[in-house]
């Protein structure tokens, strides 16, 4: 009798009218997340929100750009004056507490006033109730708006109040790639970061810095802004290009974080459900191509099947690999 391992694939199409608030690698709470991918045109048309929560924006200027796996058409290109997006305020926007996760590279650092690249930003000025924001900055190195030190920018968070203090320190360089995360909480704010190497995948992710208090983000009901400041006396223009924007309603943990950049690193993420019945069948996934092994002599079956129940891929060797770019462009093995 042979022995049938059943391994489901979630496939999650950009056109899905379905809300969608969990995260392909199972994390509850997305409430917005844009991708910038867009179908072979040099500029984005539309932002669309692939949670499924309508958070769409509104692109400006964002050229397409390849993405951290160097595909073509999965970035936005932001020129550092005219790019940005806008997305239109809604209640859920408003948190207690925020999550922002992004897949940035810079081609230069913003040498303006203040010497900050926004990639995200609810409301302006700062320091406002309900503002939050993540964005690269120099001023926690050299503490002054008037000082360009472009060898000492990194990852800073706005949040509504008090007035936020990063310790200097985890410097970026251009024209790499970048996996961040601000995590903001009622009484903590953690910061991730960590060059995302297409070669080599980080076996754990930890803070690079955080910060003890009492933080209050509060609500307002203005837009949203990528890519730019809304403030219009300190734009804070990003020159670079992003691949992935996601934020979440909740502070996450570092095991959510970790799956996040997993997922981002791999596409493919093994989570909890996979029944491999004493590891008789192994799941590898390596720079999207994954990798099927049994070490059972009486399993000589595994079937691959979509959402709607089609099997989509059925081998009967001890061993296969899969190139996931031929199945679709986010998958969740679940």
């Amino acid at each position: 009798m042979k022995n049938i391992y059943l391994i489901q694939l979630i496939i999650l199409f950009s056109y899905s009218a379905m809300a969608q608030t969990t995260y392909p690698s199972g994390v509850t709470g997305c409430i917005a997340r844009w991708t910038f991918d867009s179908a072979d045109q040099p500029f984005l048309s539309s932002l669309p929100d692939m949670s499924g929560n309508n958070n769409n924006g509104t692109p400006y200027s964002i050229a397409t750009a390849p993405g951290f796996r160097n595909k073509p058409f999965k970035a936005g290109a932001f020129d550092g004056s005219t790019s940005w997006a806008e997305v239109a305020d809604k209640a859920m926007l408003s948190c207690n507490e925020i999550t922002i996760i992004s897949l940035v590279k810079l081609n230069s650092f913003n040498n303006a006033l203040c010497e900050s690249s926004q990639i995200v930003s609810k409301g302006y000025p700062d320091f406002i109730p309900g503002n939050y924001g993540q964005c690269l900055s120099d001023n926690p190195y050299d503490g002054t708006c008037g000082t360009f030190s472009p060898n000492y920018t990194q990852l800073v968070s706005q949040v509504g109040s008090p007035v936020l203090t990063v310790p200097p320190g985890n410097f970026v360089s251009l024209n790499k790639w970048y996996f961040y995360a601000s995590v903001i909480g009622a009484n903590l704010v953690s910061h991730y970061q960590i060059e995302m190497d297409s070669n080599i995948k980080s076996p754990s992710l930890s803070p690079v810095n955080s910060i003890s208090g009492t933080f209050s983000i509060g609500s307002n009901s203005q837009n949203l802004s990528i890519g730019k400041h809304l403030n219009p006396n300190y734009p804070y223009w990003v020159d670079g290009s992003m691949d992935e924007l996601i934020l979440f309603n909740r502070a996450l943990s570092n095991s959510e974080i970790y799956s996040i950049y997993s997922y981002l690193w791999g596409w493919a993420t093994p989570v909890n459900g996979i029944e491999e019945k004493g590891n008789e069948v192994n799941l590898t996934c390596i720079n999207h191509n994954l990798l099927i092994s049994t070490s059972n002599q009486k399993i000589n079956k595994v079937r691959i099947y979509d959402i709607s129940g089609r099997v989509i891929f059925e081998c009967d060797s001890k061993f296969e690999q899969i190139d996931l770019n031929n199945i679709s462009s986010e998958i969740l093995i679940a």
